[in-house]
């Protein structure tokens, strides 16, 4: 009969450890193997927990255990069957495929796990954020197939670099790609919103703090160049492309409606008439002032030259009084109108021979020539 001993308990685990080899030794026959130990197996705990029942649910682990310590197999499955479990049965840890979902396994590489789709999410792929997946789903999908976390605990600046890696251009703004990213703008990537600051309310030639300018064509024209001219401000730069691109717009130019520097009316259509009619000096007599008393003579004058009723009723407007208005009985050989026919009514006739019309055309023939010079030859004073 083999002898048996009791159970030892001993203050420490290595002394217990000890004892427990050596009652082993001297329960096990001599002539039998390691596993021939059946002890309590297969029992009904885990065999990578500790618990109060002897033996555990894995039979071939439990021999393994119990042949080393058959305290596991006759008391209970304590800390240290759990700790020789870990060592020799490879059993105990996350393991895919096990049909047991551990902590630290996730789907798709343990199948035992729940399938976590999150795909699209509600945050931006390529801007690391707390929830799960991202907003394009095909991106979302291939970074969570390499790693399920992204899926599962937040999408962090290593789902980030994945997106980057594993989805082409998603990341950096690409015009045509549906979304309007950071730096892209209207019209070159039509996903954008379209910014309209043509016509604005500053004048093209001018430069001014508000975006876009007056006219609409040239506007437009400068924008396509130059995006900044309808998103910041109309500086220096978008001047000189008006300048470039625009021919005519930034030079005075009559019947463009905007009255500009240089301009006059009647010339000028868009700028303000200057009245100075009726005047206080004789309209068939020179007068430093602008203008001649008699209203109807004035404006028609004024009409032809508007200089009359700028500065001063000068010989030239005189002139154009006898012609248009029949003013007193003055020569019309008296080209300059100062009452005489000499050198200086020659001179100005000699100056326009050939020309079209104007004062010293005596005849009125539609032409400065020989018939004028005649004229003038016959009434020189």
């Amino acid at each position: 009969m083999a002898t048996t001993f009791p159970r030892l308990t001993l203050p420490t685990s290595a002394y217990r450890r000890a004892a427990l080899v050596a009652q082993a030794i001297l329960m096990v026959p001599c002539c039998l193997g390691r596993d021939a130990f059946a002890g309590d197996c297969p029992g009904v705990g885990d065999c990578c927990f500790s618990h109060s029942t002897p033996g555990c649910n894995n039979s071939a682990c439990c021999n393994e255990v119990c042949a080393e310590d058959p305290f596991c197999c006759e008391r209970e499955w304590d800390s240290f069957c759990v700790d020789i479990a870990d060592e020799v049965c490879d059993i105990c840890g996350p393991i895919c495929g096990d049909t047991i979902c551990e902590p630290g396994e996730t789907w798709p590489e343990c199948p035992e796990c729940p399938e976590v789709v999150t795909c699209p999410g509600v945050g931006d792929c390529c801007v690391a954020h707390l929830s799960n997946g991202c907003t394009d789903e095909e991106c979302c999908l291939a970074v969570c197939d390499l790693d399920p976390s992204c899926c599962a605990n937040g999408w962090d600046s290593i789902c980030v670099g994945q997106a980057e890696d594993e989805c082409p251009g998603l990341c950096t703004p690409t015009c045509g790609d549906t979304i309007c990213e950071p730096g892209e703008t209207w019209p070159e990537c039509p996903e954008c919103p379209p910014v309209d600051p043509c016509p604005g309310v500053g004048d093209c030639c001018e430069t001014h703090a508000s975006i876009g300018c007056t006219d609409e064509q040239c506007c437009d024209a400068v924008c396509i160049l130059d995006a900044s001219c309808c998103e910041t401000g109309w500086d220096a730069i978008c001047v000189n492309l008006v300048e470039d691109n625009c021919p005519g717009l930034c030079g005075p130019v009559c019947g463009d409606t905007v009255c500009e520097p240089g301009e006059t009316w009647p010339e000028c259509p868009e700028c303000p008439p200057v009245v100075s009619c009726p005047g206080s000096g004789d309209c068939c007599q020179t007068h430093a002032s602008a203008g001649c008393d008699d209203r109807t003579c004035c404006e028609t004058v004024c009409t032809s030259d508007p200089s009359c009723c700028d500065t001063s009723w000068d010989a030239s407007c005189v002139a154009a009084a006898e012609r248009e208005c029949g003013c007193g009985t003055a020569e019309p050989a008296d080209i300059n109108g100062d009452g005489t026919v000499g050198q200086s009514d020659l001179a100005i006739l000699l100056g326009d021979w050939g020309q079209p019309g104007g004062d010293a055309d005596i005849d009125g023939d539609g032409t400065v020539g020989q018939t004028d010079l005649a004229l003038l030859l016959g009434a020189w004073d």
